[in-house]
């Protein structure tokens, strides 16, 4: 009999402002290659007053649920409740993604990349209504693990509960559901709250395909740190600002993305090397720029706080440094040595912003040592494309 495939993410895909929506709107994308009647259910930004989360849209193989946006910060700002949009939102996606497969007869083999616990959970309950046959949930973080997500402990409580719900379902369901992680690290934590067993790795990806490394040049007047991030926050971004005031004049460094709030306040708090030129902070580039802008720069640094994210991060920048064969240097956090090597990367102390500036300086006069690192991160990126993700996707439903 005909088993349909679904692809369901929580991403408003129609749009690149943030990681979750270029990773998932590529990784379908890829999925098609592979099985061309898979569907996606994804969130739309074609919402209104009237319809602010009910409107479902069909366009060939994806699926839309129409949100309208301006409700979501308004409504956490009032009443100061981080479960509204982080866990309350998901769980009534996941209930209209439900409503369009109820409507599908055959047999179902759903990959979910989870936003909440709840979603998780209202799946479980009702597999043999729905008709699903097998589900896989893509786990990306533990939202109670990031503080900011919530304003009131009775909301980090009530989260880190339903996380042990869903982990303690899905191993009582072990046959017809399965976890999916970012990283290895995300991996052990889930099994040390519950033991559901094996979980399968699955990370990040890139799509820049380009075919030859960039060429090193350390040669010129100045040397530019390249950083590229949408979001700012838990980025541990401001030991790399600090590491400037330990090096040359000759050495500056180009930010590009954020929040237009987090780029003032650091214009701001920085005024001084903002002012020297050796501080330029850039509005995020569009997904189709972020080449263009790598391939200007010289060294690309990845930072991460030695806690908290750093061990369920699978930062979309790294892959894309790797793609372009910047030589890297990167914070010793547990996710990033899950794909960087010694030979691909230099690390340095998360926090540090002397031993971060020693290593860019130990780059720029090792020129050779620099091309090395550059060309084995530019290998070790085929690995990583989107089409790769998809293909891992592909046979972990098909098994």
């Amino acid at each position: 009999m005909k088993t349909n495939v679904y692809y369901v993410a929580h991403s408003f895909v129609e749009c690149e402002n943030a990681a979750n929506q270029i990773q998932s709107k590529n990784t379908f994308e890829n999925l098609l290659k592979l099985d061309e009647n898979a569907k996606g259910i994804f969130l739309g930004n074609k919402g209104g007053v009237r319809n602010p989360f009910w409107r479902i849209r069909r366009e060939d193989n994806r699926f839309f649920i129409d949100r309208y946006d301006f409700v979501n910060p308004y409504i956490e700002k009032i009443f100061k409740l981080g479960i509204i949009r982080k866990n309350i939102f998901p769980y009534l996606f996941a209930k209209r993604c439900q409503s369009i497969m109820r409507k599908d007869g055959f047999p179902k083999i759903v990959y979910i990349r989870i936003d909440s616990p709840e979603e998780g959970i209202c799946y479980i309950k009702n597999l043999d209504r729905l008709n699903i046959g097998r589900i896989f949930f893509e786990v990306h973080h533990l939202k109670y693990e990031i503080s900011s997500f919530f304003h009131w402990n009775c909301e980090y409580l009530y989260c880190k509960l339903a996380y042990e719900r869903l982990f303690s379902l899905a191993r009582k369901n072990s046959g017809r559901v399965r976890i999916v992680s970012l990283t290895e690290g995300l991996a052990r934590m889930i099994n040390s709250m519950v033991n559901v067993g094996k979980i399968d790795v699955v990370p990040s990806a890139h799509d820049l395909y380009i075919s030859q490394p960039k060429e090193i040049n350390f040669n010129k007047r100045r040397i530019e740190i390249i950083y590229v991030g949408l979001n700012f926050r838990y980025r541990d971004v401001e030991t790399l600002i600090q590491a400037m005031n330990y090096l040359s004049d000759k050495f500056y460094l180009r930010m590009v993305g954020g929040k237009v709030k987090e780029r003032d306040n650091l214009t701001k708090k920085y005024r001084s090397l903002v002012k020297q030129r050796r501080l330029i902070l850039e509005e995020p580039a569009p997904h189709s720029r972020i080449r263009e802008k790598l391939m200007n720069g010289d060294i690309a640094i990845i930072t991460l706080p030695s806690q908290g994210i750093s061990f369920g991060a699978s930062p979309l920048r790294l892959f894309e440094y790797m793609s372009v064969g910047l030589p890297i240097v990167a914070s010793d956090a547990p996710c990033l040595r899950e794909i960087l090597t010694k030979d691909s990367a230099l690390f340095f102390d998360p926090g540090n912003s002397q031993d971060l500036a020693r290593k860019i300086k130990y780059i720029a006069e090792n020129e050779k040592e620099a091309k090395r690192i550059g060309e084995k991160a530019f290998r070790d990126s085929k690995k990583y494309t989107y089409f790769e993700r998809a293909k891992k996707i592909y046979e972990l439903i098909s098994t």
